[in-house]
C-alpha cells in the first residue's frame, strides 16, 4: 500500500510541476515582443493636432 501512494503521490508532483511550467513558459512568451523598435514607432498613430504655423506659410506661398 505505501508504495502505491508513493507513486501517487509522485505522479501528481510530477502533474504539478509539468503545469507550472508550461503556465510559466505561456506567460513569458505572451509578455515577450517581435516587433522590432522601427516597426513600433512606424505603427504608433500619429499626431493629430494640426500645425498652423506650417499652413500659413503654405497659404502665403500660393
Amino acid at each position: 500500500m505505501r508504495n502505491r501512494n508513493s507513486w501517487i503521490i509522485f505522479a501528481a508532483l510530477t502533474f504539478l510541476v509539468a503545469l507550472i511550467w508550461v503556465a510559466v513558459t505561456a506567460v513569458g512568451s505572451l509578455r515577450k515582443t517581435t516587433v522590432s523598435a522601427d516597426v513600433a514607432k512606424a505603427a504608433a498613430p500619429m499626431d493629430p493636432t494640426i500645425d498652423v504655423i506650417f499652413l500659413k506659410t503654405l497659404n502665403a506661398r500660393s
